[in-house]
């Protein structure tokens, strides 16, 4: 029962993660909740003062392994759902998947780097973050649709697919107990949870607590039966004849469930009660004692963020000037827009146009962040999808009313380029296009010129992507550092334009 519960529980958010993704869901709050959902990419904008819509979801979910355990990661997160998924194809190929360890630097490094990369105002934390690096790995869903080449940004797609899709079959759940940040951060708020997945309610009793109610009536067993149920029902591997594994439960309570003896129990246990004596270590163990562990974690958490301070000091710090490709609407300044976006794809993959695209082969240019693909594309003037779906903030969310007014850029006129001015002849496709109407036509000699107001220009790229002139446009559109508002229309400029709306790049004809 409580694993079909589990099953159906991170299936619809698996489904949710997947519809916000792809610009199916219709209702905008949905996607304003899965946006508060991904706990580091919501957090990131905290610096700024900046929370999410549903902020308090985020803060419920960031003390929930304070109260509850680790059931984010076993109820909700759609990257458990995936590798849980592979487990249970692992399972079925009568692979005999072992234990991922739970204990390794290689987790503390992890959990140092990136959050140390988050405190320091770096978006390079969505390497190792499971929300962004998971819209790396529905973006290779989208290539052939998207119409793009397999570059470096499939290529992390591509590897974070085999982290949770193959490796699981050789090692339970590796990401969740090696590499994520996030369940790091977890792991150790659980140690301190007030209800979680115990051993021995026996313990609970003699500190004054309530034992578990025994299962289907039976008589409450003082000890494990040593049955093997709950090793063999345990998707993580940390279940092992009752005795539990505390740094890589996800608290899914499938061996509760499993567990006929009692023995196993979800139940309360407040911090000051006393809990039952352990066992003296065996003096053979060559195992890391508790001391030596917590050394080593210690370590491993300070090497990563002092790496982490050292990149966002160095390759990973953004030069000045203006920006080498345009920052969507909502994304304020290229500064803050570069700091917080965590290259998880989900604007580009709902941008109706395409002209939003990610780009960038190394953390110096950005890896996966969004641009303005100028050119042959232009943002629709009615569209503010991408900033509805944003996690992180990087782009802030405005009604469309407000959008139109947004300032991402300005429109330059190359005259020696331009076909009336150049050549003498008739040309007025920027003009039909422009929907603010920042661009009008004026007599030159016996035709008309394009005239530009930059006041009315919010840099769109309706102008450019209609220029007919080739391979260098007559009139093109220079991104800015630092976003504005342009003048409201006038009457007058609305009418003449008739606020027409920028075709789909699948529209090959003349635009007038």
């Amino acid at each position: 029962m409580i694993r079909n519960l589990r099953f159906l529980s991170q299936a619809a958010f698996f489904a949710l993660s997947l519809a916000v993704f792809f610009g199916l869901a219709a209702w905008p709050s949905a996607a304003a909740f899965q946006s508060a959902t991904q706990i580091m990419p919501a957090l990131s904008g905290v610096r700024w003062l900046d929370l999410p819509r549903f902020w308090p979801v985020l803060g419920l979910l960031f003390v929930l392994p304070l109260l509850a355990g680790r059931l984010y990661c076993s109820w909700y997160c759609p990257v458990g759902f995936l590798q849980d998924a592979a487990g249970r194809l692992a399972k079925a190929l009568r692979f005999s998947a072992k234990p991922a360890d739970g204990r390794s630097a290689l987790r503390y490094f992890a959990f140092g780097l990136a959050w140390a990369l988050l405190l320091s105002g770096s978006a390079a934390f969505h390497f190792l973050d499971h929300s962004s690096s998971l819209g790396s790995l529905y973006g290779l869903l989208g290539l052939a649709w998207a119409q793009r080449s397999f570059d470096a940004i499939s290529g992390h797609g591509t590897v974070f697919a085999l982290v949770l899709l193959a490796v699981p079959l050789v090692r339970a759940r590796w990401f969740c107990a090696a590499l994520c940040p996030t369940g790091c951060a977890f792991m150790l708020m659980r140690r301190w949870a007030l209800f979680k997945t115990r051993t021995g309610p026996g313990c609970a009793v003699k500190a004054g607590g309530r034992a578990p109610r025994p299962p289907s009536g039976r008589a409450l067993a003082v000890g494990c039966a040593a049955c093997g149920a709950c090793s063999r029902a345990c998707p993580v591997r940390c279940v092992d004849e009752g005795s539990i594994d505390e740094s890589r439960c996800v608290d899914c309570l499938e061996c509760v469930s499993e567990c006929r003896s009692g023995y196993l129990a979800y139940s309360l246990q407040w911090p000051w009660q006393a809990t039952a004596p352990k066992p003296e270590p065996d003096p053979v163990d060559l195992r890391p004692t508790g001391r030596r562990r917590f050394l080593i974690a210690a370590g491993a958490v300070a090497v990563g963020a002092l790496t982490g301070r050292r990149l966002r000091a160095g390759i990973l710090s953004f030069p000045p000037g203006e920006p080498r490709d345009g920052i969507p609407p909502g994304g304020r300044s290229a500064d803050e827009f570069y700091s917080r976006c965590v290259a998880c794809g989900t604007c580009a993959s709902v941008c109706p146009t395409r002209i939003l695209a990610q780009k960038g082969a190394s953390p110096l240019a950005g890896m996966g962040q969004a641009r303005m693909d100028y050119g042959s594309l232009a943002c629709s003037y009615e569209c503010n999808a991408c900033l509805a779906v944003c996690p992180s903030g990087a782009l802030s969310y405005f009604p469309p009313q407000v959008k139109k007014r947004i300032k991402i850029g300005s429109s330059i006129l190359k005259k020696e380029r331009c076909i009336p001015i150049a050549h003498g002849r008739d040309c007025a496709a920027c003009h039909e296009r422009c929907p603010t109407g920042a661009i009008s036509m004026a007599p030159h000699q016996k035709v008309r010129k394009p005239k530009l107001d930059d006041d009315y220009c919010i840099g769109c790229g309706a102008c450019e992507a209609a220029c007919p002139v080739q391979p260098e446009k007559a009139i093109v559109v220079r991104p800015r550092r630092l976003h504005s508002f342009a003048f409201i229309p006038r009457p007058s400029m609305r009418k003449a334009v008739g606020l027409q709306d920028i075709p789909r790049p699948e529209d090959d004809a003349f635009p007038f």
